[in-house]
């Protein structure tokens, strides 16, 4: 099901990461084996009861050339002008790299969060440290639908990567040595734009 596609040069971690699906019928498959966090990812094998694990392999080859942003550019707020509502293939290291800005995310400052969203794909990366001291341990579903999107936490860095979509309601929990703190993407059905905050 999965198809090999060019590796990249820029790795950003050498990781496995998980992609878990629930039955929201609204997302369009994607057919890649590229790891969103930098690298190149094996087929994905289930494992039951569990999501499905995808291992990432030492990435080789050239860098891809970098995709341009929504045909629209960006808001003042950061986020695409326009969102695709159909589903591309998820942004590489290169892609990411090239988004001149990141989205405005309520508290993501502190917690020393970089946010950047591409086309109707979302990053959202933190590293040592907050402006508490803490270090990021781990990230996970909390609520609301999740297929399609990746988590990823090693040598304190905890990432998720994900579609927004509309009229959904998403929460991820991501955890430091001394807080936990909610990633919350909100979309309300007539809402021209989603909302995408931490909370407690």
């Amino acid at each position: 099901m999965l198809k090999a596609l060019s590796v990249i040069a820029l790795a950003a971690v050498v990781a496995g990461c998980c992609k878990s699906k629930d039955n929201d019928p609204g997302p369009i498959p994607i057919t890649t084996t590229q790891d969103p966090f930098g690298g190149k990812v094996s087929p994905a094998t289930a494992n039951p009861g569990n999501p499905t694990t995808i291992e990432t392999v030492a990435p080789t080859a050239a860098t891809p050339p970098a995709a341009t942003p929504a045909s629209g550019g960006y808001a003042p707020d950061g986020l695409p002008v326009d969102i695709p509502a159909s589903r591309s293939a998820v942004p590489t290291v290169a892609e990411w790299d090239s988004v001149p800005r990141e989205i405005s995310v309520s508290r993501s400052t502190p917690l020393n969060c970089e946010t950047k969203m591409l086309r109707e794909w979302l990053r959202v990366s933190c590293r040592p440290k907050s402006s508490t001291g803490g270090t990021p341990t781990g990230v996970k579903h909390k609520l609301g639908p999740e297929a399609d999107t990746y988590y990823f936490s090693k040598g304190g860095v905890a990432s998720l990567v994900t579609p927004v979509k509309r009229g959904k309601h998403q929460e991820s929990t991501f955890t430091w040595t001394d807080k936990i703190q909610t990633l919350v993407i909100d979309w309300p059905h007539g809402a021209p734009r989603p909302v995408i905050r931490f909370t407690d």
